[in-house]
């Protein structure tokens, strides 16, 4: 007991718009041609001229300011900041590093600059530095 349904035909492009629409008309135009090259706007050789990006000025951030800065200056300037928060830590001796640490002077960044730098110099509770190891509560009780 199988009922199959009746197949539709496909329809034509015609047939499925709507009564009394009609399709606007274009006008193609040659893409080689003679006439086409010489449209207004267009050069007689069909090239076309891009602005050399590289000549135009950067745009400035604030009036007088000058461009603004380059991921790599960015960095730079990052780096001479920090170069100068850890200028005093490296003109300690290590007794004086170890005395700082201990009575809560010196910063987290400064710590781990230390750590990294002269990790023999830095005291060790249990394998792990001092200063990390205070903060454990295994250590603290």
């Amino acid at each position: 007991m199988s009922t199959t349904k009746p197949r539709r035909e496909l329809a034509t492009p015609d047939a499925r718009r709507r009564p009394g629409s009609r399709r606007p008309t274009t006008q193609r135009v040659p893409l080689f041609d003679d006439e086409a090259s010489s449209a207004p706007g267009m050069p007689a050789d069909c090239s076309r001229h891009v602005a050399d990006q590289r000549s135009a000025p950067l745009p400035e951030t604030e009036p007088g300011s000058g461009p603004p800065e380059t991921w790599w200056e960015s960095l730079q300037r990052v780096e001479r900041a920090r170069a100068g928060r850890l200028r005093s830590l490296w003109q300690m001796s290590a007794a004086e590093r170890i005395a700082a640490m201990r009575r809560g002077e010196l910063t987290y960044e400064q710590l781990a600059a230390w750590s990294a730098r002269y990790p023999d110099q830095v005291p060790r509770v249990h394998g792990e530095f001092e200063w990390i190891a205070s903060k454990l509560p295994e250590v603290c009780e």
